[in-house]
């Protein structure tokens, strides 16, 4: 999950698995997991920015799509918290 935001992840999809001594690095956006509407209210956040509960009363959108980052439309401050997709960058390897 990603701080501060109440229902946003990373997640890599289809990745192709490296073989022998390749590293495959591979970018990966956030996605929102559509269970809480995306409010930006720091009481419906958990983590060290807001200290919210995590839970809304509120549904969200009901399905997983890419999410559109932090707009700075409630407690979030969009100078501080504003983010876009990409969110990681990941590299994949053999155990030796």
């Amino acid at each position: 999950m990603l701080i501060p935001t109440n229902d946003a992840f990373l997640a890599a999809r289809n990745v192709r698995l490296p073989r022998g001594h390749e590293v495959i690095t591979i970018v990966v956006p956030a996605y929102d997991a559509g269970s809480e509407p995306n409010d930006e209210d720091c009481g419906n956040i958990p983590g060290p920015v807001c200290g919210g509960e995590g839970v809304s009363g509120e549904d969200g959108e009901g399905y997983v799509h890419v999410q559109a980052g932090s707009h700075g439309i409630a407690n979030l401050a969009a100078k501080t918290c504003d983010w876009r997709n990409p969110v990681a960058s990941i590299s994949i390897m053999m155990a030796r």
